[in-house]
C-alpha cells in the first residue's frame, strides 16, 4: 500500500478506528464534552450506554429494558460465569442530586418552606422507587436469559451528585448500589466508546458495517480481516475492445486492463456497470473491499465533525436475492441502515447488486430494471456483479461491461504471502504455480484451497475438481488421525449428507438458500432414513458447520461459496448415476441450465471422463426458448467439460474440440446480428475478438493443448476452415515454443494470403487478429502488415468494415511519437 493510502485509510481494524476517535475525542474540551452529555434525552443516553456497556465488556449482553414494562430498570446487565449469574439493573437519570437537596422530607420541608419539599423530594423518591423495583422484580432478557432475579443496581446520573447523596443512597437501598456521575460517563464514554461525541448512531452504524465486511468472506481465517489479505485483482473493458493503433489502417487490437481501484471513477461519474467473472474471482470480495474504503472514508469525515455532509459517501451493497425482497427506495434504505436517522446523514454514492447470476433468469431483468430506478432515485452510480455465464447478451443496454480477470502469477504469490507469510512453503508454491497454471483456474478461491491443501498434505491436484475433493476431505476430518479407523466413517458419511443436501434442498428445488425450517426438517428425515442417534447427529451437524462449509444465518442456510454447492451436488449426481433415469438428458438439460451449468463441470471433474455419447447430445441440443447465441456459446464451452475429463480418450477429446470449432461461422453471426438488434456501433472485428476470449476461456489448458494441436494440424493441412486456426494459435500460444510459434504464424500468414475462397474482408479480418496473435515479433508484425497494405490498395476502404472509425482529434501514434 502506498503512503498515500495509508494517509487515506489509517485504520487497520475497529480497535485502531476506536483508538484514534478516543484521541480525538480527547482534543474536545472536557466542558464541551460534559454539555453534550447533559443535554442528550434520558432514552437517546440508554442506547449509548448499552454500547459503552457492551465495548468495556463485550462477553456481558446488555439490554434496554426501558418502557412500560420496565419495573424500575432502564437496562439489565448480565454477567455469567461457570459459577454464578449477576444480574445488574441500571437506573438512569438527567440532572445533579447535590447534599442542598437530599435532607429528609422533614427537614427539607421545615427549612425551604414547601418550595424545596417536592421536586428535590419527588426526585430522589423516584430514583429509590426504581432502585427497589428493579430487587422486586425479575428482569426479561431477550438474547438468552427469560427471567432472572436482579441482585445489584447502578445508578447512572448524567450530572453530579454530593457525598451525602451518594451515602443516602446507598444506606436507603435495598441492596447492593453503585452510583456513577458524570465526572465517570465523560471518562469512559471518552475511553470505551467516544462515537457519542461523534454522532454516535452514524459511527456505529459504519463501524459495525466495516466489522460485518471484513469477516463475513468464507475464506477469512486465523483473525485475518478482508483487508489483509485482499489482492486487488485486474479487470478488462469488454465493451469495445478495441482500439486504433495506426491512424490509416488501424490494425492493432488491446485490451484495456486496469486495477479494479480504478472503477471507483464510475462513482463520480454516475456510470452502471456489470462486473462478469467466473465463480471463485473475487467479485463478492471486491465489492465488499471497495465499500470497506468508502465507510472508512465516511467515518473519517463524521469523525472530523465536518459540516459537509455530502463527505460521508457511502454504498449500499445488497445480495440480488434480497434485493428481489424489497419494494422501494425507502425499504431499501431502512433494511440496508436500519434507521432513518443514519441514511439522512450519509450520501449513497454507489448501489452494488452483487451475485445476479443466482436469481432465477426470469427474475434477471426484474432486478436489473429494479436496480437502474432505484440508482436513478438516489441519484448515484450502480454495480451489478454475475457470473460470466456467457459474455455478451448478459449485458442490459446503458450499462458498461467490466470482466474480472483471473490473477497473474504475482498476484497470486503475494496473496499466498499475506495469508501464509514468507517460508519455504511460499517457496514450494512458485515452483508449482508453473506447473498447474493452465489446470487449475487461477483465481482467489482456488488459490486460497490450494494453498491450504499443499499446506496441510503437501500435495498438489491436478484439476479444479480434485482440489475441491482433497479439500474437502481435509476440512471433513478425512485425515484426522486423532480418531483412528472410524474417522473413514464420519468422512463418508458427512460427504454423503453434504451431498443429498445440495441436491435435495437446493439443486432439485433451484435454490441457491433454504429456510431454517427447511434445513432442520431435512436433518430429522435424513436421521431417520440413516438410523442416527440424536446424539450422534448433534456432534455431526456441529462438526459440518464448524467445518465453514455451510453458512447458517438466523433465518437461512446456504452453502458458504457457490461452489461449493455446485460440487457437492454434482458429488451427490455422480454418486446415484445409476439411479438416475435418462441420465444424459437430465446432465444435457442442467448444463444450458445457466444456473447450474457448473455442477456438470463439477459432475465430469468426478468422473475424470466424458463419454462421446454425451458430448453429441450436447452438441445436438436446442432450445426454441434459449437463444440461439447462448446456447451455441454453451456449446463452445464444452472445452471446459473436456478439461474436466481429463482422462477421457484421445479420440473423445479432438472430436469435441472439432465440433466446437466448427460453431465459429454461425457463431460470429450470431454475435453480429445480436449487436445490430442491440443498436450497438460495433466494429464488424469485434466477433472476432470475442471467440477469442472464449477460446481462451474453454481451450487454453495443459490437458487438452495436444488435441488442440491435433485438430489446428488437421485444418491447416485439408486446408479447411482458416479462421478457425486463429483462436486455435491463440489456445496453444502458452505451450508453444518461441521458435516453433514463429514458424507456425509464418504458415498461417501464407495459408490466409493464398487462400482461394476466402474474400478480401476474411482475409482482412484474419490478418487483423494474426497480427494481434503476435504482438511481440516486431518483424512479423511488419510483414502481416505490409499484406494488410497491399490488401487495401487493392480494396480501398475495407477495413473501414472492420475497424473502429477514428475519433475526431486523434492522430497515428507515430506522429505522436514524433513530437
Amino acid at each position: 500500500m502506498s503512503k498515500r493510502d495509508d494517509l487515506e485509510h489509517p485504520f487497520d481494524d475497529l480497535a485502531a478506528l476506536r483508538k484514534d476517535l478516543s484521541q480525538r475525542a480527547k482534543t474536545i474540551s472536557r466542558a464541551d464534552r460534559k454539555i453534550m452529555i447533559e443535554g442528550m434525552k434520558e432514552t437517546e443516553l440508554h442506547d449509548y450506554l448499552r454500547e459503552l456497556y457492551k465495548s468495556m465488556q463485550p462477553d456481558y449482553p446488555v439490554e434496554v429494558t426501558h418502557g412500560v414494562d420496565e419495573l424500575g430498570k432502564d437496562l439489565v446487565i448480565v454477567k455469567k460465569d461457570s459459577m454464578t449469574t449477576d444480574v445488574i439493573g441500571v437506573v438512569v437519570k438527567r440532572g445533579s442530586l447535590m447534599a442542598s437537596t437530599l435532607g429528609d422530607v422533614d427537614e427539607v420541608v421545615g427549612a425551604v418552606n414547601d418550595i424545596l419539599k417536592s421536586k428535590p423530594n419527588r426526585k430522589f423518591r423516584e430514583i429509590q422507587s426504581q432502585i427497589n423495583q428493579a430487587f422486586a422484580h425479575p428482569a426479561e432478557i431477550k438474547t438468552r436469559f427469560k427471567e432472572v432475579p436482579v441482585n445489584r443496581v447502578f445508578v447512572v446520573l448524567a450530572g453530579d451528585i454530593s457525598a451525602r447523596g451518594r451515602r443516602r443512597l446507598s444506606k436507603e437501598a435495598n441492596g447492593p448500589v453503585d452510583i456513577f456521575d458524570i465526572d465517570w460517563l465523560i471518562d469512559n464514554f471518552t475511553e470505551y466508546y467516544p462515537e457519542i461525541f461523534f454522532e454516535g448512531k452514524v459511527t456505529d452504524f459504519l463501524q459495525s458495517k466495516i466489522q460485518e465486511l471484513e469477516t463475513k468472506s468464507w475464506h477469512v481465517k486465523q483473525n485475518q480481516n478482508l483487508s489483509d489479505c485482499f489482492v486487488e485483482p485486474l479487470v478488462r473493458s469488454v465493451d469495445v475492445p478495441l482500439a486504433i493503433d495506426n491512424a490509416s489502417i488501424a490494425t492493432a487490437m488491446v485490451t484495456r486492463r486496469l486495477p479494479f481501484s480504478k472503477l471507483k471513477s464510475i462513482i463520480l461519474s454516475k456510470q452502471q456497470v456489470v462486473l462478469v467473472g467466473d465463480a471463485g474471482t473475487g467479485k463478492s470480495a471486491a465489492l465488499a473491499k471497495l465499500s470497506i474504503e468508502m465507510l472508512k472514508d465516511a467515518y473519517t469525515c463524521v469523525t472530523k465533525k465536518s459540516k459537509a455532509a455530502q463527505c460521508a459517501d457511502v454504498s449500499i451493497l445488497i445480495v440480488a436475492k434480497d434485493f428481489l425482497t424489497i419494494a422501494s427506495v425507502e425499504d431499501l434504505l431502512l433494511f440496508y441502515f436500519g434507521d432513518r436517522q443514519i441514511f439522512e446523514r450519509l450520501t449513497v454514492k454507489v448501489l452494488m447488486v452483487d451475485a445476479l447470476d443466482e436469481v432465477p433468469a426470469s427474475l434477471r431483468e426484474e432486478v436489473m430494471n429494479k436496480a437502474r430506478e432505484y440508482a436513478k432515485d438516489l441519484d448515484c452510480a450502480l454495480i451489478l456483479t454475475s457470473r460470466k455465464i456467457d459474455i455478451v447478451s448478459a449485458t442490459p443496454a446503458g450499462f458498461k461491461k467490466y470482466e474480472l480477470l483471473p490473477f497473474e502469477a504475482s498476484q497470486a504469490l503475494k496473496l499466498f504471502e499475506k495469508l501464509h507469510g514468507k517460508d519455504q512453503l511460499l517457496e514450494s508454491l512458485k515452483g508449482e504455480l508453473n506447473k498447474i497454471r493452465y489446470q487449475i483456474p487461477m483465481v482467489p478461491l482456488s488459490l486460497i484451497l490450494l494453498m491450504e491443501l499443499v499446506e496441510e498434505n503437501k500435495e498438489v491436484p491436478a484439476s479444479i475438481t480434485e482440489l475441491y475433493e482433497r479439500f474437502t476431505d481435509i476440512i471433513l476430518g478425512r485425515y484426522d488421525k486423532k480418531k483412528g479407523i472410524e474417522v473413514l466413517f464420519e468422512y463418508t458419511v458427512k460427504k454423503r449428507f453434504l451431498a443429498a443436501l445440495a441436491y435435495r434442498k437446493f439443486l432439485s428445488q433451484g435454490r441457491m438458500e433454504i429456510s431454517r425450517e427447511d434445513y432442520i426438517a431435512f436433518l430429522d428425515d435424513y436421521a431417520s432414513e440413516y438410523s442416527l442417534d440424536a446424539e450422534y447427529l448433534s456432534s455431526f451437524i456441529r462438526e459440518i458447520e464448524r467445518a465453514g462449509i455451510l453458512r447458517l444465518d438466523e433465518d437461512e442456510v446456504s452453502f458458504g461459496h457457490r461452489s461449493f454447492l455446485d460440487y457437492f451436488a454434482a458429488y451427490y449426481v455422480y454418486d446415484r448415476r445409476d439411479e438416475i433415469n435418462n441420465m444424459d438428458q437430465f446432465l444435457v438439460e442442467r448444463y444450458f441450465d445457466d444456473l447450474w451449468g457448473d455442477t456438470i463441470f463439477f459432475y465430469v471433474g468426478h468422473k475424470k471422463e466424458i463419454s462421446e455419447k454425451l458430448l453429441d447430445k450436447l452438441f445436438t441440443f436446442s432450445d426454441s426458448k434459449a437463444p440461439r447465441l447462448e446456447v451455441d456459446i454453451s456449446k463452445f464451452y464444452v472445452g471446459r467439460l473436456l478439461q474436466a475429463g481429463w482422462h477421457s480418450p484421445t479420440k473423445v477429446k479432438t472430436s469435441g474440440i472439432e465440433k466446437a470449432f466448427n460453431l465459429i461461422p454461425d457463431l460470429r453471426q450470431e454475435l453480429l446480428d445480436f449487436s445490430e438488434e442491440n443498436k450497438w456501433r460495433l466494429p464488424k472485428i469485434f466477433a472476432d475478438y470475442i471467440i477469442l476470449l472464449l477460446s481462451d476461456h474453454s481451450f487454453r489448458s495443459t490437458f487438452l493443448w495436444k488435441e488442440v494441436k491435433t485438430v489446428f494440424e488437421k485444418i491447416y493441412s485439408e486446408n479447411g476452415n482458416i479462421l478457425a486456426l486463429l483462436p486455435l494459435l491463440w489456445a496453444l500460444k502458452p505451450f508453444t515454443p518461441r521458435t516453433e510459434f514463429n514458424d507456425t504464424v509464418n504458415k498461417v500468414l501464407e495459408a490466409i494470403t493464398s487462400h482461394k475462397q476466402l474474400n478480401a474482408e476474411e482475409k482482412a479480418r484474419a490478418l487483423i487478429m494474426l497480427k494481434f496473435l503476435d504482438q511481440s515479433d516486431k518483424a512479423m508484425s511488419k510483414t502481416i502488415q505490409k499484406r494488410v497494405d497491399q490488401l487495401q490498395n487493392k480494396n480501398p476502404g475495407i477495413l473501414k468494415k472492420l475497424l473502429p472509425e477514428r475519433t475526431r482529434g486523434s492522430m497515428p501514434n507515430s506522429k505522436k511519437r514524433s513530437r
